[in-house]
């Protein structure tokens, strides 16, 4: 039982893991793709 338990809260804790960094490159990605545009337009 306690087994179960363990294995569940391991991959719940990895896929929060997993879910926390998509959302942190995302919007970096998106800033970063921002930048970009600009510098290159004012080139």
């Amino acid at each position: 039982m306690k087994k179960n338990l363990v294995k569940s809260l391991a991959i719940a804790s990895a896929v929060i893991s997993i879910y926390s960094i998509v959302n942190i490159v995302s919007p970096t990605n998106v800033i970063a793709k921002e930048i970009s545009n600009t510098v290159s337009n004012e080139m």
